[in-house]
């Protein structure tokens, strides 16, 4: 009998500890939200009541039609990404598998995002113990999942240095790993950063844009997948890795 109360208190705390950090995650979202959104469209709002002035010169007037048209397709970017965060967990997301080479949706995604941050000479090296490795994918999700992980890395990567993707094949599953280096401290929690809007640099103040969504967009396309995902950090090596079933 003391044993089962001990184990109900134990299981109580847990649970109560869950809820509170549900509670703190809720709220953290909620400021996030409101922060990521409020910024582009308090600048669009700015720059607008600028553009009503009569005495701005015509070169001003160029740059800050330019700059409206930024922050509005920022703005924009972080809508979708809060629709499709939205979709995707709502278990409404209709998927449309066929039998696709994940090694050739990698390179594809390499292809179309490398020449981003061209300035950060950052080299992707991809390794794989297979040619070619078939899985029944949606194409479009998927590569989906490529492209965050690999403008993730660019983003997010010491100039100068390489990201090592190894794309493993085993007897029942595929492993696929990113490993970079970081150009700032790692400091966050590895399950809190697959929240929805939650980002490394807890501060939001960096000078890198981005919807803190990707993460959470990716681990949910790979669990529909019947996937799993996971990050690691060492030091200033930043580690994720995605196991894809085969069947």
């Amino acid at each position: 009998l003391v044993e089962n109360i001990d184990k109900i208190k134990e299981g109580y705390k847990i649970a109560l500890n869950e809820k509170v950090r549900n509670e703190k995650l809720k709220t953290e979202l909620i400021s996030n939200v409101s922060h990521d959104l409020k910024t582009p469209l308090t600048s669009i709002i700015n720059y607008v009541n600028i553009l009503n002035d009569p005495n701005i010169t015509e070169e001003e007037r160029k740059d800050y039609l330019n700059i409206l048209d930024r922050n509005s397709k920022r703005l924009k970017s972080l809508i979708e990404d809060l629709f499709e965060a939205s979709k995707l967990n709502s278990g409404k997301m209709k998927m449309e598998k066929e039998p696709l080479d994940i090694i050739s949706l990698v390179y594809q995604g390499i292809g179309e995002y490398s020449n981003l941050y061209e300035e950060k000479n950052i080299e992707f090296k991809v390794n794989s113990n297979e040619e070619e490795i078939i899985l029944d994918l949606d194409g479009k999700l998927m590569s989906r999942v490529f492209e965050n992980l690999i403008v993730n890395a660019l983003k997010y990567s010491l100039n100068d240095t390489r990201v090592y993707i190894d794309i493993m094949s085993k007897e029942n599953s595929v492993e696929i790993s990113f490993k970079n280096i970081s150009n700032y401290e790692l400091d966050f929690n590895t399950e809190d950063i697959f929240e929805r809007f939650n980002r490394a640099d807890k501060s939001r103040n960096s000078s890198i844009e981005g919807s803190g969504m990707g993460l959470a967009i990716t681990k949910s396309i790979v669990e529909l997948h019947n996937g799993s995902i996971k990050i690691e950090v060492e030091g200033d090596m930043f580690k994720i890795y995605l196991t894809m079933p085969k069947k």
